[in-house]
């Protein structure tokens, strides 16, 4: 279960790295990795903007969330990138209770 009350960038770091699905998803889609992975992080942001995660299973949000973590810093976005991570982190506390 992750703490998602207070936690930190540093916290988002060390998480991302321990659930770190990557390798697995680059197998089974091969030379479509770049395409799908980034629809399936935008599926993941069209959700979050939503509050709502119809359909993505727990494996699809710990990868949506490291590849976040990857490219977020690069997105230019203005809005605290802790925010996305509380709300991903929650969703997988809840599929991971199931």
């Amino acid at each position: 279960m992750i703490d998602v009350e207070f936690i930190t960038m540093s916290d988002v770091s060390r998480i991302t790295r321990e659930m770190d699905n990557t390798d697995k998803y680059r197998m089974k889609w091969g030379e479509d990795y770049c395409d799908r992975a980034g629809d399936l992080w935008s599926k993941g942001v069209e959700c979050y903007s939503k509050k709502q995660v119809s359909g993505i299973c727990l494996d699809d949000l710990i990868f949506i969330s490291n590849y976040h973590y990857c490219i977020g810093p690069y997105l230019g976005s203005s809005e605290d990138p802790l925010l996305f991570f509380k709300w991903i982190f929650s969703e997988i506390n809840k599929l991971s209770q199931q």
